[in-house]
C-alpha cells in the first residue's frame, strides 16, 4: 500500500483488523510506514531546488536528512523474512523521529 500522511492513520488502523481477520488462516499482517523516501532518480529534481529549500527539506526530519531507500530496506526485508513468522499486527514506523 502506498504511504502518505493522510493513509498513515488508515493504514495503523487496517494492520490490526487484518491480522485478527487472516490470522485463523495462518496469514500474518505487518506493516511498514516510510517517512519521505528520496530514490536516485529524484536526485536531480531535488538538487535543482536551491541550498535553503533542501536544508528547509531536511531539517523538516528530527534526523535532520530526507532518508534513503536503503533506510527502508532493512525493515522491508526484515517483514519479507521468516524471522517474522510468529510476529503479527505491528507497523514499523520508519520515519526518522525521536
Amino acid at each position: 500500500m502506498p504511504w502518505s500522511a493522510a493513509t498513515a492513520p488508515r493504514q495503523h488502523a487496517l494492520t490490526p483488523k487484518l491480522a485478527f481477520e487472516l490470522g485463523p488462516h495462518g496469514i500474518t499482517v505487518n506493516a511498514l510506514t516510510p517517512s519521505l523516501t528520496l530514490p536516485d532518480r529524484l536526485l536531480p529534481h531535488r538538487e535543482k531546488r536551491s541550498r535553503e529549500g533542501q536544508e528547509a527539506e531536511s531539517q523538516a526530519h528530527p534526523l535532520g536528512r530526507v532518508a534513503t531507500p536503503e533506510d527502508q530496506a532493512g525493515s522491508i526485508c526484515f517483514l519479507g523474512s521468516s524471522e517474522v513468522d510468529f510476529v503479527n499486527r505491528v507497523t514499523i514506523d520508519r520515519d526518522g523521529r525521536q
